[in-house]
């Protein structure tokens, strides 16, 4: 408001990121310093995987085959990205973090959770009217519905499990489903 600066941003697609935009043009317009150069840390041999944030622990981003959550990435250099043709960055190395819009994170890398046989079974919620369950199939946990089929668990924290969709929180007689907008509905182990 003090350089009486307004900036109106129309886009026709989904990859035209306003906030992004708007930024770059008063940056440009008021002469300021460009961002830092996004960093890069010490590479690795292999990013494929499954990475979660480790401020905002949903969402849940897997790299497969040179593909974020299945849109391209652009090798820059060293262990530096770009999703797509976009200004945003990921870097996959041994300090995984992210610039995506106007947010920028550190990432964690997780692992497929081994076995618990304790918590393999059938659960219902009375609040939802639907069942799931927590299966083992080749030596992996999975969280399994009609709906959804089996969706892999992966380690999030003591007792806590996150797939692709939704964090597992396994509680005395059951466990806690969050995901999206839905937060701590209770499954009760039948």
């Amino acid at each position: 408001p003090d350089d009486d600066l307004d900036i109106v941003i129309f886009a026709n697609t989904q990859n035209t990121i306003p906030g992004v935009a708007s930024k770059k043009i008063a940056d440009i317009v008021l002469g300021l310093p460009q961002d830092d150069e996004f960093i890069c840390s010490q590479p690795v041999d292999n990013v494929d995987g499954a990475y979660i944030g480790i401020n905002e622990p949903h969402p849940f981003h897997m790299v497969h085959n040179g593909r974020l959550n299945g849109n391209p990435l652009i090798h820059i250099k060293d262990s530096l990205y770009a999703l797509g043709e976009t200004v945003d960055r990921i870097d996959l190395g041994e300090k995984p973090k992210f610039k995506i819009g106007a947010g920028t994170g550190d990432l964690r890398r997780i692992s497929l959770a081994p076995v618990n046989k304790d918590i393999l079974g059938k659960y219902y919620s009375e609040e939802l009217d639907i069942f799931y369950y927590i299966t083992e199939k080749d030596g992996k946990m999975f969280l399994s519905s009609y709906k959804e089929g089996d969706m892999p668990l992966y380690d999030f924290a003591e007792n806590t499990y996150t797939t692709p969709m939704c964090r597992v929180r396994i509680t005395e007689d059951g466990f806690a489903l969050s995901g999206g907008r839905a937060y701590n509905i209770k499954f009760v182990r039948v």
